[in-house]
């Protein structure tokens, strides 16, 4: 397969690599497009310091098309988003139900694991989410930054009276936050929020579940479409913010 492999600082190229192979409780999935956003651009930097080489991509989604052996869910041919925070499933945090950055052992799709820049990604099935027919498998590449904005707009929003602080930022997820605030009542984002908030797993689900809905319209937050063959050379190019991303997808 083609992806992008970041081997050093400042340094990535496309390489051609070995198809994956599910393990037990993974899934392969053919990605539709994969997201470039500034997390990446750090990557690329260094600033994040993760074991080299590395795939980059943690905005993505595609269809399943291999599945492990205890996997029952995805099957192959389903169109999945990937959450791409990883769990161990075995820290105190884990065994008592904590999800997401509660992990002791927390890791990233992208980052700590090789991600979606490439045509193929291997993923837990765990961290698949089922598209709706009507949704785009390429558009859905921003789902993930939905999600963190689910999690910042109910941040903000569980700030006692009076000391609610304005969304700011001219970045995409900045922007979202914005646009979740400015359609609260009509996505039903208005409802008590307990203490502890909205956990990564369930926020992702919950973004999935607003994409569908229309809250945000693609083209607003999609930069640059382009080939994945052309993947390592727009994250050379990326800038360190903005509202915009680049998709890259297989031909």
């Amino acid at each position: 397969m083609m992806a992008a492999l970041i081997t050093g600082r400042g340094s990535v190229d496309m390489v051609c690599m070995d198809d994956p192979a599910p393990g037990p409780r993974d899934v392969v999935v053919a990605v539709a497009a994969c997201g470039l956003c500034p997390t990446d651009r750090m990557l690329l930097g260094g600033d994040l310091a993760p074991e080299l080489p590395l795939v980059p991509g943690h905005e993505f989604a595609g269809e399943v098309v291999a599945v492990g052996r205890d996997v029952t869910e995805p099957t192959v041919g389903d169109r999945v988003a990937v959450d791409p925070v990883l769990n161990c499933g075995t820290c105190r945090s884990c065994r008592r139900g904590g999800r997401g950055r509660r992990c002791e052992r927390v890791g990233v799709i992208g980052v700590t694991a090789p991600g979606g820049a490439a045509e193929f990604a291997v993923v837990p099935a765990a961290n698949c989410v089922l598209l709706p027919e009507h949704v785009s498998a390429y558009d859905a590449t921003l789902i993930e930054p939905l999600s963190r904005a689910l999690r910042a707009y109910r941040a903000l929003r569980r700030r006692p009276p009076g000391k609610g602080a304005p969304a700011h930022g001219e970045g995409a997820v900045g922007l979202m936050v914005r646009e979740l605030a400015r359609n609260a009542n009509s996505l039903g984002l208005t409802e008590p929020m307990q203490p502890s908030g909205i956990s990564d797993g369930d926020a992702f689900v919950r973004a999935v579940e607003l994409f569908s809905r229309g809250v945000l319209d693609p083209d607003d937050f999609i930069g640059d479409r382009l080939p994945l063959s052309s993947c390592a050379e727009a994250l050379r190019n990326l800038p360190t913010g903005g509202a915009a991303r680049s998709r890259c997808s297989p031909p």
